[in-house]
């Protein structure tokens, strides 16, 4: 779904829905740590570190568009360099806000993709200029073959046609240690992409995830067979 809403859904009292609905509000932002971005970066003061900051700093791109950005999962406060290893995440919301003022060319499109090992950046060449109606083939597509979501496939689309910032509830929460950000175009074609933040909300555990397929959602261990109104939450409980 594009934009993302903040739909509120009820959860049932049963025990197992009651836990579900436990598990959904401890969910907190996840940090991470940027590895390597190749859109450049307009300025000192508009880093590609801007992104994963929630305050009014900015991301400024060089590139037009289709620019990519790798983030590991850094639990720990642990800075770039990372190559293999470390705490897996399973996430579930992605939060993104474009400048509102002040800046030529804010975020449009964005996709996120989460894997488990440290990406060839090149192999995701092609989800480049990616649309809303293509992202909403592909998971027709796998749906239809009945097949679950590949680790290649993006875990999310966010297309913020109409407004300035989105929060996007995945319908299948992913598991992984690294976040493959590609950043598709502005709202208007410029010379650049400018971001003034992209949040990532989700769980933290000692064991690995299972992967989530298009049957069955697990996070942390927890079988959270619900519909999908059945997990969603509203944006007042993000804080």
């Amino acid at each position: 779904v594009w934009p993302a809403t903040g739909e509120c859904a009820a959860v049932g009292r049963s025990p197992r829905r009651a836990h579900a609905r436990h598990l959904l509000l401890s969910m907190s932002l996840l940090p991470f740590a940027v590895v390597s971005h190749d859109g450049g970066e307009f300025s000192s003061d508009y880093r590609a570190e801007n992104m994963i900051k929630d305050d009014m700093s900015v991301y400024c791109t060089e590139l037009q568009r289709n620019a990519n950005v790798l983030l590991h999962f850094a639990p720990h406060g642990e800075q770039t360099g990372h190559t293999r290893g470390g705490d897996p995440f399973a996430l579930t919301h992605v939060i993104v806000k474009s400048p509102e003022q002040g800046f030529t060319a804010p975020l449009r499109r964005v996709m996120v993709f989460v894997l488990w090992d440290r990406p060839i950046i090149s192999e995701f060449r092609c989800f480049d200029d990616y649309t809303p109606e293509q992202y909403a083939n592909l998971i027709a597509q796998r749906r239809k073959e009945g097949q679950g979501l590949q680790q290649s496939d993006p875990a999310a689309y966010i297309d913020l046609l109409d407004g300035w910032h989105a929060i996007q509830k995945l319908e299948f929460p992913r598991a992984g240690r690294w976040v493959l950000v590609k950043l598709l175009r502005a709202k208007n074609y410029g010379s650049n992409i400018d971001v003034q933040f992209l949040g990532f909300k989700g769980f933290v555990g000692p064991r690995a995830f299972a992967t989530a397929s298009l049957a069955q959602r697990v996070v942390q261990g927890h079988d959270l067979r619900l519909s999908s109104s059945e997990f969603t939450i509203h944006v007042c409980d993000l804080p």
